[in-house]
């Protein structure tokens, strides 16, 4: 009968030793699947801020940059070839003042990496060219 009881509360203990294990790592695998919904909930956050601020740039993006002085790249040998050009009359079917705006709008591009509009080209001539 002793050996009986032994195997008995020997298996029982067994037993008792795999449920409690079992119950633990079921513990530990929802405390692990919360956690890993906690970070994926902070990473929407963070992707929704980071589109917020990406809207924010495109918004301000969108108005442009505008020249309140002259550009650095209008130099004085520019200016004089400007207004040479804007002066200049129409000859062979091409209008010089395309030209001179073109010329505007390739200087901007090049070293400003903006693309100016032909009105923006054409005020800037007349602001500081004429």
């Amino acid at each position: 009968m002793e050996i009986e009881t032994i195997f008995f509360t020997s298996v029982s203990i067994i037993l008792l030793f795999i449920i409690t294990n079992q119950a633990w790592q079921k513990l530990i695998l929802k405390a692990t699947i919360n956690r890993q919904k906690e970070i994926i909930e902070a990473q929407r956050e963070t992707i929704a801020n980071q589109n917020g601020t990406i809207d924010a740039h495109k918004s301000i993006l969108a108005r442009g940059v505008t020249f309140e002085g002259k550009p650095y790249w209008l130099n004085s040998d520019l200016i004089i070839q400007i207004r040479e050009l804007w002066n200049a009359e129409n000859m062979n079917n091409t209008n010089p003042r395309v030209k001179a705006s073109k010329i505007i709008q390739e200087k901007s591009l090049s070293l400003d990496k903006r693309k100016l509009t032909l009105q923006e080209s054409v005020d800037i001539i007349k602001k500081h060219c004429l």
